[in-house]
């Protein structure tokens, strides 16, 4: 029961995950209609857009297994961040064949 937790929780955070970042691409692709002509302040949106992303992307991810580590459940831990990993190398796969198929 316990790895079948891990797998549920790995595959939601890779949902989590892909979702964000469908979001944060819609929205740098529609970037240049709401800031045009202001390079500068496009640049510095830009990167505060990518510090923020890695810091959501870092609790996302990292969030609920750090705190198993501290709890000494390792091993479920170690788990979770390997389901995520696995669900998100398989959505990566399954957006290359749909783009390869369209």
């Amino acid at each position: 029961m316990d790895k079948q937790k891990a797998i549920i929780i790995g595959f939601l955070q890779a949902v989590a995950m892909t979702v964000y970042v469908f979001l944060v691409s819609a929205l740098m692709m529609s970037l240049d209609n709401i800031l045009p002509n202001m390079p500068a302040f496009g640049i510095a949106s830009f990167l505060l857009l990518f510090v923020l992303s890695a810091a959501f992307m870092a609790l996302i991810f990292a969030g609920y297994p750090v705190s198993l580590f501290f709890k000494k459940d390792t091993k479920r831990g170690l788990h979770i961040m390997g389901f995520t990993v696995l669900f998100l190398a398989l959505f990566f796969l399954a957006f290359i064949i749909i783009q390869a198929s369209v």
